[in-house]
């Protein structure tokens, strides 16, 4: 399974804003330290802020920062805010195969891949036994 740039980058920009001792801290600072596009991280920081993830201040002071602690946001809500909701396209390409009706294979395997991403949260992550850096 992978994921798309713009959920590795705001999973890097949350784990940043979590690991942060500033209070707010700007998307330019997250980006130049980070490394990523600055535009690009803007507009997931948008979309972070619209579902209430992030907290957005603007003006001189502005900044954002987490708006729930970092334990109660799961991978699947960085997914669902960046990606928007999710498709189903069979493993194994049977055309019977549907989100509602899932095959053998894709049962199994989205089974699994919730119980280790879905209910993963952004502070494990930030747990070196669950994360390489």
């Amino acid at each position: 399974m992978s994921f798309s740039k713009q959920v590795q980058y705001a999973i890097q920009m949350l784990m940043h804003l979590d690991s942060s001792t500033e209070k707010l801290l700007t998307v330019k600072e997250i980006a130049a330290e980070r490394e990523l596009p600055h535009n690009f991280l803007q507009k997931i920081a948008q979309d972070l802020a619209k579902w209430d993830i992030i907290e957005s201040r603007r003006g001189r002071n502005g900044g954002i920062k987490l708006k729930r602690p970092s334990h109660e946001i799961t991978v699947k809500d960085i997914i669902r805010v960046v990606d928007g909701p999710f498709g189903h396209d069979c493993i194994i390409g049977e055309k019977s195969c549907t989100t509602e009706k899932m095959c053998h294979v894709c049962d199994h395997y989205h089974s699994h891949f919730a119980e280790l991403y879905y209910n993963t949260s952004l502070k494990d992550l930030l747990i070196k036994d669950h994360c390489c850096k």
